[in-house]
């Protein structure tokens, strides 16, 4: 582990400690992919926790620990969805996901505090802690050359921006660096540098091999291209190539 990680997996551990001992739900704020994986060695990885991102494949989310058992009551996790949308539609610049992270982030925030921006039709949800969704609010009023109105509001459940789009691919086998490639139209080089690298995981754990073989609800995470769920294999073709089934969700 970095000095960072380290320091990191302290604070997560801490909190992991109080609600057990407390019996208290405990939340962390949003973390990484990388971050997440964290969750998953040494003691942490014995412990009660889920994440959380505010929706289903939500890439950054809380870690929250504890369990209805232990605490005796329902948690609710401190996450709010800020709405941030065009004052006038009409006269709106064509806004991405890109340009609302960048205008949130020029507020002087932590990167920890914002989870997810999902962008679409020029309206932004922006999934953040409780505590900074009032300053949000106050202070975004500008995206681009766009005068934005926000509000707290929750992300519609069909919303299209959050919905992952099914598409259908072509591999030899169902070994994870095949479907990486073909999910994401790379080279073998191209995806074995990502391996290389560390920077592909399945369900939040770095992935240890990219001979692994994917099972059917595991969620792909590739840092600098997004993730994609693998639903199952559809069929065979007839020299022998695997039809498999994904969601791929946008770059949030």
């Amino acid at each position: 582990m970095t000095g960072e990680e380290k320091l990191l997996y302290n604070r997560l551990s801490e909190l992991a400690g109080r609600s057990f001992t407390r019996g208290i739900w405990t939340y962390s704020e949003f973390l990484s992919v990388s971050e997440q994986s964290l969750l998953t060695i040494g003691e942490l990885a014995k412990s009660q926790w889920r994440l959380f991102g505010g929706y289903e494949g939500a890439e950054r989310a809380i870690a929250v620990f504890g369990s209805a058992d232990i605490c005796g009551y329902e948690d609710t996790p401190p996450i709010t969805w800020v709405k941030a949308e065009p004052a006038n539609m009409r006269f709106s610049a064509e806004l991405s996901h890109r340009d609302f992270l960048g205008t949130v982030m020029s507020l002087g925030l932590k990167r920890s505090v914002i989870g997810d921006i999902v962008a679409a039709g020029n309206t932004g949800y922006i999934c953040c802690l409780d505590s900074v969704a009032e300053y949000i609010c106050e202070n975004l009023d500008r995206v681009k050359n766009t005068s934005v109105i926000c509000r707290i509001e929750p992300i519609p459940e069909d919303f299209a921006g959050a919905l992952p789009e099914e598409k259908t691919v072509f591999v030899s086998s169902v070994r994870i660096d095949g479907a990486v490639s073909a999910v994401y139209g790379l080279s073998r080089s191209q995806a074995k540098e990502l391996f290389d690298r560390e920077l592909v995981y399945i369900n939040s754990r770095t992935v240890p091999s990219p001979a692994v073989q994917l099972a059917e609800g595991d969620i792909v995470s590739v840092r600098g291209y997004g993730r994609f769920t693998y639903v199952c294999t559809e069929g065979e073709t007839r020299k022998g190539r695997l039809c498999i089934k994904v969601k791929v969700f946008g770059r949030t």
